[in-house]
């Protein structure tokens, strides 16, 4: 069975009617629900078939029966899995109809998985008398209670579609029509057009197109996004139109929202493996959404509790540098340097003071007794770890933008744009860091390599990239202190 294919032309004012505002409510992905669901499914049916295969080896030695077991749990649990997948088990629709659900998995259990449990009986050992009606008994307990609990989950979000993909379509003359033509036909998607913007005239671009309105210029879809939940936006504009294009991408950029170009626009005959395809359409990746806000707020919740146990671990230290340098310095403990931060927001960061407000007489910083062995060793920078607290920075994100000049435009436009649009904070390490690449940016190929790899951490964003970088930043820390190291 598949999904429903929900379409339906807009007919509020603007295309809008009906969508949650203020960036209400959030997309969930059936396709990561149903892997969810399917490892769920094969590791009970694992572990239930081991279980009774191990039982029925006893004749065998322990270790032996429970290689045994296993192999031959692991073919059934492949044979049922098949079965659950070829009537789309995983599908929204049983997803959300409890009792379908459960009666479909117990009927592929009671004939694929029986099935294959008396054939090991008559062919390959015997197993215990009424084990398989056990293990039939206890497959529709686990189905009917891992069915309902999903379906009380499942159902208010599908009510307020929460598994339908909502698409803003970039463009409105004959490519978005066969774009919306391509959607419309698929029967195995659901998703939903709000509707299209273009800035050309009504003569070359018209206000409706195969039903959907036009609900306003490229300019104005940033606002939209943050009004409304837009979950996908599809760029209909041939190839060919390459100065169009180029000016249209840029203001796509920021929208914290997936980008692609359709497939269709292109003329070129790219192969298959190029294109993702949704239901019929075929589209090619412009920008990708790293992250979720749940991820986001996860991320930012796990930097507060790991910046929370750091400081209290180096407690001693801190507070040991804060004493010398409040004595050394005459009273004057922190200053502030300003940077630009999420969403090129200026942030105040603490600093250990190193310096005085006078210059020597030659123009060169003036420093404290301490401060210039402080700035040697990075200790000046410790305080930073209570801009993590207070939610400035993150402990591994994109570099803090210092020494920003007119050189660095490039870097402005480009890294913080494509940082911010997927809500990352600067980091107090990076990737950027790990290559030597921090600091001020104060010449053409510090910039370039800057932005190269800031670009790289967002695209190759994820947890165990992030530990990475953790455990390289103290090794390249030594590099950057020793005398012979070369970037």
């Amino acid at each position: 069975m598949s999904q429903a294919n929900s379409i339906q032309p807009l007919t509020g004012s603007g295309g809008a009617k009906g969508l949650p505002k203020n960036g209400a409510g959030s997309y969930f992905n059936p396709a990561r629900i149903q892997t969810v669901m399917k490892i769920f499914d094969a590791t009970a049916l694992l572990i239930s078939l081991t279980i009774l295969f191990y039982a029925a080896l006893q004749f065998m030695s322990k270790d032996a029966a429970l290689i045994a077991a296993a192999f031959l749990a692991a073919e059934v649990t492949y044979v049922c899995m098949i079965g659950l997948r070829w009537i789309r088990i995983y599908d929204t629709d049983f997803l959300v109809k409890v009792q379908h659900g459960f009666v479909a998995a117990c009927g592929v259990m009671t004939f694929v998985g029986g099935a294959a449990l008396l054939f090991t009986n008559a062919f390959l050992f015997p197993l215990i008398p009424g084990s398989s009606l056990v293990w039939l008994a206890a497959m529709a307990v686990f189905f009917g209670v891992s069915r309902f609990a999903a379906g009380m989950w499942a159902k208010p979000l599908a009510s307020s579609g929460a598994f339908r993909q909502r698409i803003v379509i970039v463009g409105g003359d004959v490519g978005a029509g066969k774009a919306i033509e391509a959607l419309e036909t698929s029967d195995d998607i659901d998703v939903e057009i709000l509707g299209m913007f273009d800035n050309r005239k009504n003569d070359r671009s018209p206000a409706v197109v195969r039903g959907y309105k036009k609900i306003g210029r490229i300019d104005t879809l940033a606002d939209y996004c943050a009004n409304n939940r837009v979950d996908l936006v599809i760029v209909a504009i041939p190839m060919t139109a390459h100065d169009r294009l180029m000016q249209i991408l840029p203001q796509l950029w920021k929208l914290p929202v997936d980008v692609r170009i359709c497939g269709q626009a292109i003329d070129m005959k790219l192969s298959p493996r190029a294109y993702t395809f949704l239901g019929k359409l075929p589209l090619l990746t412009v920008f990708s959404r790293s992250l979720n806000r749940s991820a986001l707020r996860t991320k930012n919740i796990m930097d507060k509790v790991m910046i929370s146990i750091l400081i209290a671990m180096i407690s001693p230290l801190l507070v040991a540098t804060a004493a010398l340098v409040f004595v050394t310095s005459r009273g004057k403990l922190l200053c502030h340097e300003v940077h630009t931060g999420f969403g090129g927001e200026p942030i105040k960061l603490l600093r250990f003071c190193t310096r005085r407000e006078a210059e020597t007489a030659d123009g060169e910083p003036s420093y404290t007794p301490l401060g210039r062995w402080l700035e040697a060793t990075s200790l000046h920078e410790m305080p930073e770890l209570f801009n993590v607290l207070k939610g400035d920075l993150s402990i591994v994100g994109p570099s803090i933008h210092a020494g920003l000049g007119e050189d660095a435009s490039a870097y402005e436009k480009v890294a913080d744009s494509y940082c911010m649009r997927h809500g990352l904070r600067p980091g107090l390490i990076g990737w950027a860091q790990i290559h030597g690449f921090s600091g001020k940016l104060d010449t053409p190929e510090t910039i370039e390599n800057r932005v190269k790899y800031d670009l790289e951490y967002v695209d190759r964003l994820s947890w165990l990239f992030d530990l990475r970088i953790l455990a390289q930043t103290p090794f390249a820390w030594l590099r950057s202190k020793s005398p012979q190291y070369v970037v």
